[in-house]
């Protein structure tokens, strides 16, 4: 049995590797897979900084595209990238 909710996150970081710019976190909340998504802060608070827009943020995993080789596959949502990374 599955305990809810359950927790994903993913770091966003800017181009230079290993500079967290903010985690968006995915909750499962639910058997019937109802989620919610929020932003958190690179010190792990709620909410994006006052000046800083979703928008504006890099593409999750974008830190890596300067050392990948062929081809590039863009996904939507994070999950999606994080399991074609594996």
């Amino acid at each position: 049995m599955t305990n809810y909710p359950i927790d994903n996150d993913y770091p966003i970081c800017s181009a230079n590797p290993g500079t967290l710019v903010a985690i968006h976190r995915k909750r499962v909340l639910n058997a019937h897979n109802e989620k919610t998504f929020i932003w958190l802060g690179p010190d792990g608070s709620v909410g994006l900084p006052k000046d800083v827009k979703a928008s504006d943020l890099p593409l999750f995993r974008s830190e890596h595209i300067s050392t990948m080789a062929g081809n590039l596959i863009v996904t939507e949502g994070e999950t999606a990238a994080a399991t074609l990374a594996l």
